[in-house]
């Protein structure tokens, strides 16, 4: 019986170990980790309007071009064709999509969900650097708290 016992656990334990070895390859494929309104960072444009629809305007040149949604709420920078920046303000009513945080979020809560190196800060007319997320991801707070951008740039 006590046999049964340890070969039963050993299976037990070998389970859990293969989904976790099973759920830590899944989520180091990802392409991205966070995303707003369903777009990440890296995707093509093509992507982007298969998923917001056409933009309201556009603004820049052909190797960066900004697609604006709504009354500017979204905005999703392109970097020769692929979106390096999103922006999303406070009255466009969105948030990173994996967090839940938004512009109504305080300093803190990014600070303590993220685990970021170094709490956040807002200087007004400062440009008070970027917070790395992980994954080659950034959140900067320069317009904070009517605004916050995610982006590939570490500076």
């Amino acid at each position: 019986m006590l046999r049964l016992f340890k070969k039963v656990i050993f299976f037990v334990c070998l389970g859990i170990a293969v989904q976790f070895c099973m759920s830590t390859t899944t989520q180091a494929s990802d392409s991205y980790f966070e995303s707003v309104a369903g777009i990440h960072l890296g995707m093509a444009r093509s992507e982007v309007t298969e998923i917001l629809g056409a933009p309201s305007s556009t603004q820049g040149s052909q190797n960066h071009e900004t697609l604006v949604y709504g009354d500017g709420g979204l905005k999703i920078r392109l970097d020769n064709g692929s979106s390096a920046v999103i922006t999303f303000s406070k009255s466009s009513g969105y948030c990173l999509e994996k967090s839940g945080l938004s512009c109504n979020d305080s300093l803190e809560a990014f600070y303590n969900t993220y685990h970021l190196n170094r709490m956040p800060h807002v200087e007004p007319g400062f440009t008070t650097g970027c917070y790395s997320i992980g994954h080659g991801e950034y959140l900067m707070f320069d317009n904070y708290p009517n605004s916050i951008d995610l982006t590939i740039y570490s500076n």
